[in-house]
């Protein structure tokens, strides 16, 4: 069984897998937090093209990390389902056809990267979880 569309998993940074918040919607990331979803448009049994995108958002974020410190909180990168990294949108308005990773400020800052890493692994592994 997939996990709903529009549920969010929401996980802190020093916080065990197990802790994740899974809610429909949800409410957004907060400092500490890395938060992703599918938006209501998307097809909720296509769980690994979700998770591909979910990841090519993440390694979107590795890549522009300095630049996403302190712009939003929390900052949200957003892409259609299948899309190239053209279609990424950093803290733009995300559609009901879009998978969206968001990053808490703290989460993301700087010499952080390894919560990003880390917290992004685990939170994909819940999502995973959540769709069996």
């Amino acid at each position: 069984m997939a996990i709903p569309n529009n549920t969010s998993v929401k996980l802190g940074v020093s916080v065990p897998k197990k802790d994740a918040v899974v809610a429909q919607p949800g409410t957004a990331a907060g400092a500490n937090d890395i938060r992703i979803l599918a938006g209501t448009g998307i097809d909720e049994t296509r769980t690994q093209n979700i998770v591909g995108a979910l990841t090519k958002l993440h390694r979107f974020a590795q890549t522009i990390l300095h630049t996403l410190s302190g712009v939003a909180d929390p900052d949200v990168l957003h892409t259609v389902l299948g899309g190239s990294d053209n279609d990424i949108v950093v803290n733009g308005t995300p559609g009901v056809g879009d998978v969206v990773l968001e990053i808490g400020t703290f989460t993301g800052a700087g010499d952080r990267s390894h919560f990003l890493d880390r917290t992004f692994k685990r939170v994909v592994e819940r999502w995973l979880e959540e769709s069996k």
